[in-house]
């Protein structure tokens, strides 16, 4: 299971105008997702100010069929995350989170579910080799009303 939680930057979280952009991008990423096929999409409420997350499951025995593994199977699932999450311009970083350990991605220039398993374990070794089905992922996009600049 991957958990995507869209929020403001911690420095406009209270601005009006952040919260309105946050909501367009969950809501447009969380119709994006629904596009995809061999996932399920649904969402779960949060307790900060009506923030949904959105919950994308993958559907494993077809993802792992076709990937022949089930660790690339998980990072193309944040792959396909990520693609979608850089498509807009007001996410102004990403963090992946995996049995606590963090990757902070301020590049969001496409990245391959190699080169993220690559990332991952460049900052945490062996981290990659614990992953299981049923390790829970969280990708938090955080959002600015400002542009990102880098392309």
């Amino acid at each position: 299971m991957l958990a995507v939680e869209i929020v403001p930057l911690e420095e406009e979280e209270d601005d009006f105008d952040t919260l309105a952009v946050v909501e367009q991008v969950r809501a447009g990423i969380q119709r994006d997702l629904v596009q995809l096929k061999d996932y399920v999409v649904s969402s779960l409420p949060t307790d900060e100010r009506g923030l949904d997350i959105i919950v994308l499951i993958t559907m494993v025995a077809t993802s792992i069929a076709a990937s022949k593994d089930i660790m690339t199977s998980i990072f193309n699932m944040i792959s396909a995350a990520l693609e979608l999450l850089a498509k807009r311009r007001n996410v102004q970083e990403v963090e992946i989170i995996a049995n606590g350990k963090i990757l902070i991605l301020r590049d969001l220039s496409k990245k391959t579910a190699k080169e993220l398993i690559e990332s991952f374990e460049a900052q945490h070794s062996g981290m990659t080799t614990k992953l299981t089905p049923g390790t829970n992922l969280k990708v938090k996009a955080k959002v600015s009303k400002k542009n990102r600049t880098n392309k």
